[in-house]
């Protein structure tokens, strides 16, 4: 096979599309400033904000001081419905939510952290709760709580990364609580129109969070991927491949002789520019290449 009818099959196989997620950061508070600019506070009576004396930002975390609030009320009679804390801005379609819990009760066996999304008003929001053998997702409809969904997760009183990725259009939501492996779940009742309001609350035991933040995430085609030349060295028999690239990408040249089964032969990572080149060494006189994106 002649040196062009390689190139030519090459570049017919490596035209693949790629695509990567792109993660925009609106909203990010890593608690060191001493204030709490920003934030508003409410209890579930209604939209009121309550004293800041029960949140305070102090020592590198943001706190929530008083105990045993009940969030939210189980029934009418039910005078105090625990707190909400509404970080700046809004947020919708594809998002996640990151945060660091922190307990003030290490002795206290029941913990009520949560991370709440899809906010439209006091009444109606979604809330993950971690409590201490899971995590459980509620809908609060018009006042009313309401059961989604819950996995299994260890329960820790030290600091713990817990992030909430809420796709709201289709309602999925992927849960991350420390190491363990994200909780997905995907329910109808999830799915939220328009851009809501996010934020922590406190359902009953005191406790702080630190570094939360809220990324929007979009899905970004990437430039296409081809072989833009491919030559052979009449001396050495070596090759060598040049192809488009993006920086900080991995890429993979992959060789057959069949067309069937591929060996990887070399890797590259896409350098700053448009192209990334690399040089093989000599091989059968009939050889295919490809080249394939990490992403």
């Amino acid at each position: 096979m002649s040196l062009n009818c390689i190139h030519a099959l090459a570049a017919a196989l490596v035209m693949l599309p790629s695509a990567g997620l792109t993660r925009t950061v609106i909203f990010a508070d890593n608690c060191n400033d001493n204030t709490v600019t920003g934030w508003t506070f409410f209890d579930r009576n209604g939209p009121n904000e309550i004293a800041n004396a029960n949140w305070v930002e102090t020592g590198g975390r943001l706190e929530q001081q008083t105990d045993n609030y009940d969030f939210p009320r189980d029934s009418e009679d039910e005078p105090y419905l625990g707190t909400i804390a509404l970080a700046p801005g809004k947020v919708g379609g594809h998002y996640q939510i990151t945060s660091t819990f922190i307990s003030l009760e290490p002795g206290n066996g029941f913990q009520d952290q949560d991370i709440v999304f899809g906010y439209v008003d006091e009444n109606n929001f979604f809330y993950v709760e971690t409590i201490p053998d899971r995590v459980v997702i509620f809908q609060v409809v018009d006042s009313n709580r309401m059961l989604i969904d819950q996995g299994a997760v260890t329960f820790s009183h030290d600091p713990i990364v817990v992030t909430v990725e809420h796709e709201s259009e289709i309602g999925r939501v992927a849960i991350t609580y420390g190491d363990a492996l994200p909780l997905e779940f995907t329910n109808p009742a999830l799915i939220r129109e328009g851009e809501n309001s996010f934020g922590v609350a406190w359902n009953n035991d005191a406790f702080a969070i630190d570094d939360f933040s809220v990324s929007s995430i979009s899905l970004e085609e990437s430039p296409e991927l081809k072989i833009t030349s491919l030559d052979q060295d009449p001396e050495t028999g070596g090759t060598s491949i040049t192809w488009t690239s993006q920086a900080g990408v991995e890429y993979f040249v992959e060789k057959s002789d069949d067309l069937t089964t591929w060996n990887e032969v070399d890797d590259a990572t896409g350098e700053a520019g448009t192209t990334t080149l690399v040089d093989l060494a000599p091989g059968a006189s009939k050889a295919f290449y490809r080249v394939r994106s990490g992403q």
